[in-house]
This record gives C-alpha cells, structure tokens and sequence, in this order.
C-alpha cells in the first residue's frame, strides 16, 4: 500500500500517494453503530447523532445532513455535558439492557472531553463496536477541529500533512484567502463568506457552476489579487472570473486598483468580469472600464475578416494587433501600412480644384476613400480634414456621413484602427467624433519599447453618434443607437438605445424596426 496512489469518496479531485499505514487489533463484534458528535446549530448545543450500521455501509459525515432511517439525535447542555440522563436514553437506544454492565458511559464521557476541550467541531465514530462480552470499542475515528484554534491546539495542528490537502487550498490559506475547489468552469473572487457563498447560488441559479469558492476577507492589496487570481487561473478547467467586491470601509476604488495592477501583471487567459458595489464603486468602475487587457492569443476570426480587405501591411505584427495583443508597432510593415495611409489622407483632405463640381469633388473623393480603406460601401461622404491610422483595418457600410469641424485645428474624423472597426449602413456622425481602437499598457517601460495593443470597434446599422462623442476600444454599439454628444462610449450598447454621458449609460430605449 505504501507509495500507492489512493481514491475515496472522501478524497475530492485527485488521489493521494499513501504515506502512512494504521495497523490496529481485529477485534469480533456482534453489532456496529455510528456515532457522531457534533454541533446542533439550531438548538445552539451540542448533539449526540447515533445510526445503526450495516457491514457493507460507508457512512461519513453525510449522516449529519441527511439522518437515515433508524438513526436518533440527542442534545445536551455545554455546561452539563454527559448526564445519566443522557447516557441512559442513548443506552436504551443502543439496546442495553444495564448501565451498569456496559462501559457506554465512560465512552461518552471521554468523547465529550475531547469534543471540549480539542476545540472541535466533529467528532465521529464510524465503528461504535459491540463486543461479545457486551463492551463497546471504538473501532474509527474521525476528527475535525476548528481551523481558528490553530492557537490553542498546537500539538493537534502539529499533525497536520499538508501533502494529504489540495495545494491550491493549502496554498491559500499561506496568503489568508480561504480557497475551496468545486465541480464547475466558473471561477469566484469574492470579499466575505456570506457574499461567496450567495456568489456561488447566484451562478448556480443561472445555469451556471463555480469552480471554486474564494474568500478574499477584507484584504484588498495588490499582492492579495495577485495569488486570488493565480490560484483561480492555475484551475484548467476555469473558462471565466467573476471578482464580486462589496466595498465597505475599503473603498471600492482602492479594491479596483489592485485588481487592475494584479491583471496587468498576470496573463489573463480566460474572460474577466468584475462587479464593485458600495463605497466608492462609481469611481472604481470607472477605472476599470478604462483598462482594456491585451490578449494573449491571435484571434482566427479577425485574421479571415482581414484576408477579405484591401492593402493589408502583413506581418507576424500585423496579426497580433488585429487579434488585441501586445505588438511592436515599429515594425518595419506597419510603418510603412501608416505612411501609405498618411499620404492617402493628404490627397483626401486636400483635394479640392477650382474647377470642381459637387459631383467630381464627391467621386474623386470616393475614389481615394476605396484606395485607403479596407472596405467601403456607396455614397459615402467624409468631410474633411479626416484622419485614420491603416485605413486597411476600416469597412464602412453604404451612405456613410461623417459631419465637419467648425474648428479649423481638428478633424471631423479620427478613426485609430488598429484594431478592426466596422461601421454598418446608414451611420451618421456628427463633428469631430473619435474611434480608438489602439491602446497602450500602463507600464511606462512598455510605452518606452514602443509596445501597443488594439480593440475592435463595431457599429450596427442606422446608428446616430452625436458630435465630440469618444468611442473606446473593444466595445459594440448595437444596431438603430443614438449616442449623445460629449459621450465618452467605454462599453457596449445595446440595439436600439439612446446612451449619453461620461461613461455613456443607456438612458432610454427605442422602437425597433427591421432590417432593409
């Protein structure tokens, strides 16, 4: 047995390598009960839980949840622990016919000294044996002892092989998180038992199932995030990360913070959702919002979307700013995919003959708009002075029109593509409004190196963004949007909403219409 690996129901995900052997006496006896001594958390008093048990059963602390049939309960007062009382009704329920001829009472005696005095929570006799001289033994036993009186028991804890444990609980428990492993593919970072456990019911009622459970307490430092998030990614099985903070005494901006400096020097792999309530948890959303993560992998999708466009600057960097991951945008193709686009914005923005018509000035701008972006529909119309970043990462859908600057020091449109934008059919922009899907690290020395990364922005069909209105990276705008003027856009819009301010939120929906 020694050096084998060993798989019980008591054992969750994984075996364990045997270390230790325990080689007691064989002892005949006629009956066996199991007897479990633990807490009555609705009587507030201990309880004696006694069930007959048959050879072939494996019963645990199961019991206590679930009493079978045949099984008794009996509670008794901390301060007046074993009575004859009590030891003569377990007695009767045990079939003993005299107290006096049994050693019963002695058991429970010592089993309640224990139970006091060890700070423990569950004690349990699998095997109350009877003997043939009519004694009972216990043949098991199974202690669980408050993880508080760690203090108080040292020479209990002294025992402790952490090699028998989950390394991540264990792990931690080194970093004053209280970590549990569960079943699911949803990972939890939450502050507060009582809120990881609702966290966790939550999830479940939405279909959902968490992979774990996560008690941050009330730590919030960065280095705290840093082993949740560690622990929470380290699960293979994690697919996304739910952090749920309430924010007390500690603000919900300072909680932000750390998650967004944890995030930041991490690799996250998987989708991360964060949900701040309570003091402050404006102003953290805020910061969040504002931090968009690189990816850590291309993105096939946006790779085949940009094989249907016109003058690509290819290149290994190329595929990892469309995809949103870090990329040197000094690269030798992206320069020069810039400077084309400069001097097509040039000839766009400065073309306009003596002898132009309406109708020549509109096609020979159309004209170049099809040399410089990656795709574009009909009748579109673009007021100058316009700039773009590629150009190429750009599809705008039919009659398209972007408004002029009255300020003669700006643009009407700034478009940053480095990551792919699309605009659908029938979109009007007012003046002076700004797509950025280019972004950097917060890190300064990332900056130095010239490092960026990108974000796709989308824009459905029949969509009104008013003047001056900022869209960040990474986000949709769904189809039939009015976006007010002055709004800086930093998430998603439903389709047919009206969303204004600074960050945009949906103030009010319209009537939807179908599509042309």
């Amino acid at each position: 047995m020694l050096n084998r690996q060993a798989v019980s129901d008591t054992i969750r995900y994984r075996s364990l390598t045997v270390s230790q052997v325990l080689v007691s006496e064989s002892l005949v006896h006629q009956e066996q009960w199991h007897l479990a001594m633990t807490i009555d958390r609705e009587n507030y008093c201990p309880v004696v839980i006694i069930s007959k048990r048959n050879d072939n059963s494996s019963q645990s602390e199961t019991v206590l949840r679930n009493l079978p049939e045949g099984s008794s309960s009996f509670t008794f007062g901390f301060s007046e622990g074993i009575t004859e009382d009590l030891i003569l009704r377990i007695s009767k329920f045990l079939g003993v016919e005299s107290v006096e001829g049994t050693n019963i009472g002695d058991i429970l005696t010592n089993l309640y000294k224990i139970f006091r005095e060890k700070d423990v929570t569950l004690l349990e006799i699998s095997s109350l044996a009877r003997l043939n001289s009519g004694l009972f033994t216990c043949l098991d036993a199974t202690l669980v002892v408050d993880d508080d009186a760690a203090k108080r028991q040292p020479d209990i804890f002294g025992l402790r092989d952490t090699t028998q444990e989950v390394h991540d609980e264990v792990r931690a428990e080194q970093h004053g998180l209280v970590y549990i492993k569960m079943e699911g593919n949803i990972g939890n970072i939450v502050n507060g038992a009582g809120l990881a456990m609702a966290t966790n019911d939550a999830i479940g009622l939405h279909g959902g199932a968490s992979a774990n459970f996560l008690d941050a307490g009330g730590q919030a430092t960065k280095e705290t995030m840093i082993q949740a998030l560690g622990i929470v990614m380290g699960d293979e099985r994690v697919k996304a990360i739910l952090i749920n903070i309430y924010g007390g005494i500690t603000r919900c901006d300072m909680i932000a913070e750390s998650i967004i400096g944890a995030a930041q020097e991490m690799t996250l792999a998987v989708p991360l959702v964060v949900r701040l309530q309570g003091t402050n948890s404006t102003e953290g959303l805020k910061l969040i919002v504002f931090v968009v993560m690189a990816s850590t992998k291309k993105d096939p999708a946006a790779i085949e979307h940009a094989k249907t466009l016109t003058h690509i600057p290819w290149c290994e960097d190329y595929e990892k700013m469309i995809s949103g991951m870090l990329y040197n945008s000094q690269a030798p193709e992206l320069i020069e995919g810039r400077f084309r686009a400069r001097r097509l914005m040039h000839k766009y923005n400065t073309y306009f003959p003596d002898d132009a018509t309406n109708d020549t000035l509109v096609a020979e701008r159309e004209r170049i708009l099809n040399e410089m972006l990656g795709k574009i529909g009909t009748n579109p119309f673009i007021e100058t002075p316009f700039n773009v970043d590629y150009g190429c990462n750009t599809s705008i859908g039919d009659n398209f029109y972007a408004n002029f600057n009255p300020c003669l020091c700006g643009f009407s449109l700034v478009i940053l593509d480095c990551g792919m934008v699309t605009i659908g059919n029938r979109v009007l922009f007012g003046p002076n409004v700004s797509i950025f899907g280019a972004t950097h690290e917060t890190g300064v020395q990332s900056r130095r190196s010239g490092i960026e990364y990108g974000g796709s922005v989308t824009i459905g069909d029949d969509c009104w963004i008013g003047g001056n209105t900022t869209i960040m990276p990474g986000l949709t705008i769904g189809k039939g949007c009015t976006i007010g003027a002055g709004s800086v856009v930093t998430r998603s819009i439903p389709d047919f909403s009206i969303a204004i301010g600074s960050p945009a939120r949906v103030v009010k929906k319209v009537d939807p219409v179908p599509d042309l």
